[in-house]
């Protein structure tokens, strides 16, 4: 292995007494945390425990306050940056993978660890070809056309290729892997394969910090466990003498409690009605929600599950078909025109539609109760400050300040503001797409209930979701789709997960062709 052996004696990464402060809050307060070679060691807390802020200081992005870091034995000074901590080993893959689309998979690699150069300065590019080809190989992308341009391959390939970049260096450089959050935008299909890529990244020598809050991740690909709870460590044990049960309750202490669908089945007065919907994406889509009605819709990748809250939401021009809203038609031009009908809608990418950056929580907070905080034609401060410390007393937002910047919270944090933002609100339907992607279970029992308590106070929920559990959990029937058809719908007790799993194989053996089939179009080609 290309690790020397002095260096693989002392841990990957060990910090001490790390002390962090934003402003009169303390964001970690005396925590440790060892990583040693060949180890994928999980970093686990709720929103708001300090995780993500320990996770940058190891990588340089923050300072610490006091306390001690060393990386394969070498002290990493207080002041130290990015520059610094990469000099000594340590690399970052981030949730959003930092890879450039519309450039091939050669330049992104490339670009992470820099060209190599003539004597000139010229760019080597059969040396720096070569470098690239080493690197995929580690991650087992052998047979990639590194010419291939990055937004043409599937998720889990685009994880693979950051991986590569961060390893482009060489395995006698890298020392520690920060993995974090890398599998928060895979749908199901993909997942299993990120796993495959982590242990085969654990082989290479690298200490691996895991960040996570999939807890079934963290059972399977794991070594050892620390959680983190409001910025001090509260446990590190080794991966094989835990229960997922264990850890939900030290990351959510008594805030977690399971949504359990009660298999009722909605009987209020219809709500929303489509009926044989078509769009460029949709194909004769037709569904009924009531009062009450929590349903989820389920279905593989690119099945239109999005398609379908987007065409609710005045987003997508509807080709065919009719909606009805309360017995009206419905008809939304744009979101605008959706929201004054009646309809709340959380988007799947809260960075890119959901949040908005460089605002505060509480302009975050109340952009969709604007009618509360307004004084005749003018927006009121005071009222708004009300407002947003109302609702993030409801939803137990961290920070509680409500001046806060938004891209200052966590993940699960600014999703909870996404989500809380149409509590006030008195809409009829609420459209949900991915509602706790990227959240611990803390949040996400936040979420569940605050979809529950929306459906008793007799509105409909539409639940669009990757997650089989998420929709046993919370909903109470869930439809299918697939390539923009509904196919299928299960409810009360025969909403469970090994059912819906058995929809979704069904749908993938019908849609594939045998290999016989492929064969002979194989033959015609």
């Amino acid at each position: 292995m290309a690790h020397n052996s002095a260096a693989r004696n002392t841990p990957a990464a060990k910090a001490t007494g790390l002390v962090k402060q934003f402003g009169p809050r303390a964001v970690l307060a005396d925590v440790d945390l060892t990583v040693e070679h060949y180890q994928v060691h999980a970093l686990i807390g709720a929103n708001g425990s300090g995780k993500s802020t320990l996770a940058k200081i190891m990588a340089g992005y923050y300072q610490r306050d006091a306390g001690q870091l060393v990386i394969a034995g070498s002290e990493v000074p207080t002041d130290a940056g990015v520059a610094s901590t990469e000099a000594l080993g340590v690399r970052v893959v981030h949730q959003d993978l930092g890879l450039f689309d519309g450039i091939s998979v050669l330049e992104n690699v490339a670009a992470g660890g820099g060209y190599i150069r003539t004597r000139l300065g010229l760019i080597d590019w059969p040396a720096t070809r070569q470098r690239v080809a080493e690197a995929l190989a580690r991650v087992g992308l052998d047979n990639l056309d590194p010419d291939n341009h990055v937004d043409d391959l599937p998720t889990w390939q685009r994880v693979a290729v950051a991986c590569a970049r961060a390893l482009y260096d060489g395995l006698d450089v890298v020392r520690l892997l920060i993995l974090d959050e890398i599998t928060a935008a895979l749908p199901p299909s993909e997942v299993r394969l990120v796993l495959d890529l982590v242990r085969r990244l654990q082989l290479l020598g690298a200490g691996i910090l895991y960040v996570t809050h999939r807890f079934e991740e963290v059972m399977e690909v794991t070594d050892r466990i620390t959680v983190l709870r409001d910025g001090k460590l509260l446990v590190n044990v080794r991966t094989a003498d835990v229960t997922v049960r264990q850890l939900v309750e030290w990351v959510s202490g008594d805030q977690v409690s399971r949504a359990n669908a009660s298999g009722r089945k909605a009987t209020g007065a219809p709500v929303l009605e489509l009926r044989g919907i078509s769009t460029e994406r949709l194909k004769n889509v037709s569904l009924e929600l009531r009062q009450g009605d929590i349903c989820g819709v389920i279905g593989r990748a690119a099945c239109g599950k999005s398609a379908l809250g987007r065409t609710i939401f005045g987003q997508e021009k509807i080709l065919s078909g009719s909606m009805l809203l309360a017995g009206q038609p419905l008809l939304p031009r744009n979101p605008r025109d959706a929201i004054r009908r009646g309809v709340a809608y959380v988007p799947q990418d809260r960075q890119r539609a959901g949040i908005l950056p460089g605002a505060t929580l509480r302009e975050n907070f109340t952009i969709t109760n604007l009618g509360r905080v307004m004084h005749g034609r003018l927006l009121s401060s005071g009222l708004e400050r009300k407002v947003a410390a109302e609702l993030i007393d409801r939803h137990a937002v961290v920070p509680r300040d409500s001046e806060e910047w938004i891209q200052n919270l966590s993940g699960g944090n600014q999703q909870k503001i996404v989500v809380g933002r149409w509590d006030l609100t008195d809409n009829l339907v609420f459209v949900l797409d991915e509602p706790t992607e990227g959240v611990d279970a803390a949040a996400r029992a936040s979420i569940y209930a605050f979809i529950r308590e929306r459906a008793a106070a007799g509105a409909a929920v539409l639940v669009l979701s990757s997650s089989l559990e998420e929709i046993a959990d919370v909903c109470d029937r869930a439809i299918c789709l697939t390539d923009g058809r509904m196919t299928h719908s299960v409810e009360g007790d025969a909403l469970t997960v090994r059912n819906m799993e058995h929809l979704l194989v069904s749908e993938l053996e019908e849609s594939v062709p045998s290999l016989e089939q492929a064969s002979i179009v194989g033959q015609k080609r």
